[in-house]
């Protein structure tokens, strides 16, 4: 799912995520050394943080055949990244670039490898950070039809409550839907897997109260949606087509708001990468009966810069928040954030966005708490990984220096387990 140091410079119309490299997107195979492959960065939802000496976690695939694993501490405003200490790094397949990694229950971590065709999974150590492999895992697994070339940021998620955990395979146009236990095995759900009727179902997500799961279609492997389709969750994690679906909505990525009222979306679309510049917002409101999508009035609502990764607050201040975060041939654009009407899905432009006395970044993802939104940047060459803390009001400050990882593929971050 994403030129040289700081710029993404020479990004075209798709990614060789099989070459290795980072992973949020892929971006380009033109120009580029190395690739970009997304992560899901569902975080499935759990109880209040744990006695960890940490104030959030962050684990990350390190393509060299290991994850890293990166504590936040935070005290009076200030706050530093670093390693986890003494953590033992977990095996993991060498240069295979993933489809996704997730975390569920506030307490698993789950990495889905393309070429290898297995799925990886860790419980988290409440106090360490520490990860120990599940019993049953590295799970073999089947999966056809996972492009290695496209752009899969979101290629796995799961759903709020960290109870299923789903897969796009976009060359067959189905989705893979896995039940995760209390204990953290995975069981395929009856019917599983299910025809999306799209072609290259991609990038998916789950509205933040669960009931639906919503799949962009990027049928060209050129980072522009085309279609989007949508379906009910049912109570054992089946999936059944909510009515009128697809949708003619081309959007390549989606997240909910924290209401469970909207999705929040963007077509992925910049001169950089498809010749094209969208520099908009698109806000969708939820039937709450049906789960049917509607553009609600206002939208699309105009952006500084065209939107590649947006991040949505998983909490509510009386305004949802969302981030959206940028590139052109130049590097990184200052992130900006919105403040989202639950009401009325309205967008507004927070006070001093973009936020330009920040680091820049291509991604960020939000912990449980809602309170940071770690980002990453330096994609392929010198990839790190950054924090900024949101107030009540949206602004965003970085309470930390950038913490620099290795040759990196997918990342996911979660507040500590409370057991």
């Amino acid at each position: 799912m994403m030129a040289a140091v700081v710029g993404l410079a020479g990004c075209g119309q798709h990614t060789d995520c099989s070459t290795g490299g980072f992973g949020s997107h892929g971006l380009s195979n033109r120009g580029v050394t190395g690739s970009a492959c997304g992560s899901g960065g569902g975080v499935g939802s759990g109880n209040g943080g744990g006695p960890s000496a940490f104030t959030a976690l962050a684990y990350d695939i390190n393509q060299a055949g290991t994850v890293d694993g990166i504590g936040l501490t935070v005290s009076s405003g200030s706050g530093t990244l670093q390693t986890i200490p003494n953590f033992t790094a977990p095996t993991i397949p060498t240069g295979d670039p993933g489809v996704g990694m997730v975390v569920a229950q506030q307490k698993f971590v789950y990495a889905v490898f393309e070429v290898e065709q297995e799925i990886d999974g860790w419980s988290i150590d409440a106090t360490t950070g520490a990860l120990t492999e599940i019993t049953g895992f590295p799970m073999a697994v089947a999966f056809t039809g996972i492009p290695l070339s496209v752009f899969n940021h979101l290629f796995v998620a799961t759903n709020p409550a960290g109870t299923l955990l789903f897969v796009s395979e976009a060359g067959n146009e189905q989705i893979v839907v896995y039940q995760i236990s209390t204990g953290g095995a995975l069981t395929p759900v009856t019917g599983s897997p299910f025809s999306t009727g799209i072609v290259e179902a991609g990038n998916l997500a789950t509205d933040s109260q669960g009931r639906f799961l919503y799949v962009c279609e990027d049928p060209l492997d050129d980072h522009t949606g085309a279609l989007m389709t949508a379906f009910v969750i049912q109570s054992d994690g089946s999936l059944t087509a909510v009515p009128n679906t697809p949708f003619n909505f081309p959007m390549w990525e989606v997240q909910g708001d924290a209401s469970g009222n909207f999705m929040i979306g963007t077509s992925g679309n910049s001169v950089f990468v498809s010749n094209v510049d969208d520099d908009n917002l698109y806000v969708f409101s939820i039937n709450q009966q049906t789960g049917e999508l509607t553009a609600v009035q206002g939208s699309p609502f105009a952006t500084q810069f065209s939107p590649f990764f947006i991040a949505s607050q998983p909490n509510i201040n009386g305004n949802s928040f969302v981030y959206s975060f940028s590139f052109n041939g130049g590097g990184y654009n200052a992130v900006e954030g919105y403040a989202l009407n639950t009401t009325s899905g309205a967008l507004t432009a927070l006070s001093g966005s973009p936020f330009s006395n920040l680091s820049t970044s291509i991604w960020g993802q939000f912990d449980q708490s809602g309170a940071y939104l770690f980002t990453y940047s330096n994609i392929n060459a010198s990839p790190e990984l950054g924090v900024l803390n949101v107030d009540s009001a949206g602004a965003l400050t970085e309470p930390a220096s950038t913490f620099p990882l290795g040759p990196s593929g997918y990342w996911v971050v979660t507040d500590p387990p409370s057991n």
